[in-house]
């Protein structure tokens, strides 16, 4: 019988339950021989998720948006050594993802894989977009001992299953915002990866002081995009005098809102997953000073950035 290292937890305890002797014999892949620093401690509410994960190496962690689920996964990097592979859902967050292993474990970015946006770039530690790995899953399914799946929720099923279930990976982690899926089939994520060993949602992290409270929350609904973009300027024009950061999920929608808000007058900056270090640093600091009041943005802010002063959010 052949069968999915994924589902490994799941078969062993079937075996069992038939009163089988189960003998495991599987070789781990050797070590990374690059050297690796870490630059981070890990937060009470990460530490115990971790030592959780460590248990069987083998979980989802479900931590509301800012609770630092990558520096989970980056501790489980620097400790295990093994090759690994981050599956990501956009190249914002693979550009995100670079950035971390560059700054926080020491990684030199030419040193990392990336498997995306028609780049075949295999290395010990490599980020890959879910449907680039899809097409190219024959040549990565046996190279990772460490499969990380973040934003596992956001990602089809099927999508999802031709990755996760072809790859040889013994050790697993899913991160995640909810463990909840659109689709419901949450248990998928659950056998492939491992059982959901810790759930923290926003009022969790807002007792733990990790995360701001909201004032005030409200969502608009719109019909079309002239409609939405006229709403966000009634919003804007409202809180002129407040710092905003507006979150988009693609670069293109981010660019083209940029664009119309130079064009109506506002102090806006644009950041992106490709916007260089010196450029986004220099952006802050303008924000900070108040000489520009909006920035706009996507997911590479999603996590680990902190921009302090921004009275105002808008998810666009």
């Amino acid at each position: 019988l052949r069968t999915s290292v994924g589902l490994i937890d799941r078969i062993l305890k079937e075996l069992r339950s038939l009163n089988y002797q189960v003998k495991v014999n599987i070789s781990e892949k050797p070590n990374v021989s690059r050297p690796l620093s870490i630059n981070f401690k890990l937060l009470p509410h990460q530490k115990v998720a971790y030592e959780l994960w460590c248990k069987k190496k083998r979980g989802t962690i479900a931590i509301f948006t800012r609770g630092g689920k990558s520096f989970i996964a980056m501790k489980a990097i620097y400790d295990l050594r093994k090759p690994t592979i981050i599956l990501v859902t956009t190249r914002e967050l693979a550009s995100t993802w670079k950035h971390y292993l560059s700054k926080y474990l020491g990684i030199n970015e030419y040193e990392i894989g990336y498997l995306g946006e028609g780049k075949r770039n295999i290395k010990p530690i490599t980020i890959g977009i879910y449907n680039s790995c899809v097409k190219y899953i024959d040549l990565i399914k046996e190279k990772f001992e460490l499969l990380i799946c973040d934003e596992s929720h956001h990602v089809p099923a099927n999508t999802f299953k031709e990755v996760v279930i072809k790859m040889d990976s013994l050790y697993r982690m899913a991160l995640s915002a909810t463990p909840k899926r659109r689709d419901g089939n949450e248990e998928l994520l659950f056998s492939l990866c491992g059982p959901l060993i810790i759930n923290l949602d926003y009022k969790e992290l807002l007792a733990l002081r990790i995360v701001a409270p909201i004032e005030i929350f409200e969502t608009k609904f719109v019909s079309g995009e002239e409609e939405k973009l006229k709403e966000l300027i009634k919003i804007l024009r409202k809180h002129q005098n407040e710092k905003t950061i507006i979150f988009t999920q693609y670069v293109k929608t981010a660019t083209n809102l940029f664009n119309s808000l130079l064009r109506e007058g506002f102090k806006t900056a644009l950041i992106t997953g490709s916007t260089p270090s010196a450029k986004r640093k220099r952006a802050f600091e303008e924000f900070l000073k108040g000489r520009v009041k909006i920035i706009v943005t996507t997911t590479v802010l999603d996590e680990g950035v902190t921009v302090p002063d921004a009275e105002v959010a808008v998810i666009y």
